[in-house]
């Protein structure tokens, strides 16, 4: 079904419930639930460039095509809140390795951001001046973990994963794994990086920390943050600098129409 382009108008107070939207050099994650209605991915559908309407048009399952626009489209307005502009302004140009970056002369650049979906949940973190990645996963069983970790962990991950008790492993493994994705995306090297070149380290109460990241010697800059956006979701930030102030947001997508 082809989404027809809404005449709505766009918003751009965008959190009612925030005084404002300014990340004053901390950062600021947002999530949000993507199972919304076709009125609401319209509104978003509305703002998105041709070359984005033309690829959620591939999508075959309307859900699945929803969720697409609304992450698009809701990551145009928190830009635009951001840079001050209209969401439809913002013009995206990807890294070789497919990162995306806010592209434009009229605009401040000084941005930086990314963004991970998974199922119907959402993440977002913008800073300034920093190199920053995110991943969220939805806590499952993994059938095959043994061979996941075989594949994907550093030597010394495995020694210490094998002490983990049974019942604790599925959301100590998404820590991890979304760690690593989080660092990966943060210097914007997507799958050319192998995961098992990072080395992640677990304190005495579940936090993580690099132990080791093979050809990166200043890995000791990146700050590694995991929470729980929603039940049954893990997410990971990483970022390099120090004391920044984090900040966290939930949204309801429906604010634009």
């Amino acid at each position: 079904m082809k989404i027809p382009i809404s005449e709505n108008t766009i918003t751009h107070n965008i959190l009612d419930s925030c005084t404002e939207i300014n990340l004053r050099g901390n950062i600021q994650i947002h999530s949000v639930f993507l199972g919304q209605s076709e009125k609401v991915a319209t509104g978003y559908y509305s703002i998105l460039s041709q070359e984005e309407k033309n690829r959620a048009e591939k999508f075959k399952l309307d859900e699945v095509k929803f969720r697409w626009i609304v992450t698009r489209g809701l990551l145009r307005v928190l830009l635009a809140n951001y840079i001050e502009c209209d969401p439809g302004e913002i013009e995206f140009r990807n890294n070789k390795y497919g990162k995306p970056l806010v592209y434009s002369p009229l605009f401040d650049s000084r941005i930086s951001f990314n963004l991970s979906h998974s199922s119907n949940v959402a993440v977002y973190v913008f800073t300034q001046n920093k190199y920053v990645g995110i991943d969220v996963e939805m806590i499952n069983e993994i059938p095959n973990l043994r061979d996941v970790i075989d594949l994907c962990f550093h030597e010394e991950e495995k020694k210490w994963f094998s002490n983990v008790p049974l019942n604790k492993r599925n959301e100590i493994f998404y820590k991890i794994w979304t760690s690593k994705e989080a660092y990966i995306k943060a210097i914007g090297k997507g799958f050319s990086f192998s995961p098992d070149k990072i080395c992640l380290d677990q304190d005495s109460i579940g936090g993580m920390s690099f132990k080791e990241i093979i050809g990166d010697q200043d890995f000791k800059k990146w700050k590694l943050l995991s929470f729980k956006p929603y039940s049954h979701f893990i997410s990971s930030i990483v970022v390099d600098g120090d004391d920044l102030i984090t900040e966290y947001y939930s949204i309801n997508p429906q604010f634009i129409i």
